[in-house]
């Protein structure tokens, strides 16, 4: 047996190509059986990054995980968590603590900008020696 939690929109848009995605999140398991979590992000409904599966660490075992996506693809950021059972014991699954950070990539002219700041500064300093 198998299902999953998505959220296809978290009200947040992918803009830049090379930003960096981190998603946190933890999972527990309240009666003993086996299964895993699979995280997903999703651009426009399709998935574009999927984690490598989260065992299960047992019964009423919290464990924290993060996975991380650098953007290759614009446009409406969601998120998805699939999770399978590979026993036959009823469990409850949990996930909690989920958060969504990311890291923006410097805009080219951003950097071009700040060689040139750089170099000046250099310059200025040599002729200030001579």
């Amino acid at each position: 047996a198998g299902g999953n939690y998505r959220q296809t929109s978290i009200g947040a848009n992918v803009n830049a190509f090379g930003d960096i995605y981190t998603l946190t999140f933890d999972v527990s398991t309240e009666n003993v059986g086996t299964g895993s979590w699979t995280a997903k992000f999703l651009v426009d409904g399709a998935t574009v990054a999927t984690s490598t599966p989260v065992v299960l660490a047992g019964v009423n075992a919290w464990s924290s995980h993060s996975f991380e996506w650098t953007a290759d693809t614009l446009g409406a950021l969601g998120i998805q968590f699939d999770f399978e059972l590979t026993s036959a014991a009823p469990q409850n699954l949990f996930l909690d603590n989920v958060g969504l950070s990311y890291e923006p990539v410097p805009e080219p002219s951003t950097v071009a900008l700040s060689i040139v700041g750089l170099s000046g500064m250099l310059l200025a300093r040599r002729k200030r020696k001579e």
